[in-house]
């Protein structure tokens, strides 16, 4: 089972250098060191965010093609910072990450402009295929 998970994400992995730029919202300290470690192995130009705010900022300068957005954010409701973060950013694929995790969320974020749902804790390997899975949706988007 692990190699076949492997074999997927590699299926979807930027070649030749390529480098996918992700844009995360992580207030938790744990989980900004858990992204970073990923990021080396995803092939990833990670720029961390602490709040909503911070990531509008850094998506102003940065072409950022998946955004990854904790659901437990300071100072905003995670549906309104998936709106303001679609509307300020079409092109990118928005991932939620939550310790709660179903159907309902799942509609819920779709309607509110993300891309999909990532299950908390972290783990590395789903987390590199969403990351990848959302870039390749993004990039097959840009090319229409």
């Amino acid at each position: 089972m692990r190699e076949t998970i492997r074999n997927l994400v590699n299926w979807w992995r930027p070649q030749d250098g390529e480098k996918i730029t992700v844009v995360a919202i992580a207030p938790d300290g744990r989980d900004k060191q858990a992204l970073s470690s990923f990021s080396v192995h995803g092939q990833w130009d990670l720029a961390l965010a602490g709040s909503c705010e911070e990531a509008l900022e850094l998506l102003k300068n940065t072409r950022a093609a998946v955004i990854l957005c904790d659901r437990d954010l300071p100072g905003i409701d995670w549906r309104d910072a998936l709106q303001l973060l679609a509307a300020s950013r079409p092109d990118c694929s928005i991932i939620l990450a939550s310790s709660v995790n179903d159907e309902y969320l799942w509609d819920e974020v779709i309607h509110k402009g993300g891309y999909d749902v990532l299950a908390k804790p972290l783990q590395e390997e789903q987390t590199v295929r969403a990351v990848n899975l959302a870039w390749s949706y993004s990039k097959e988007r840009t090319r229409d």
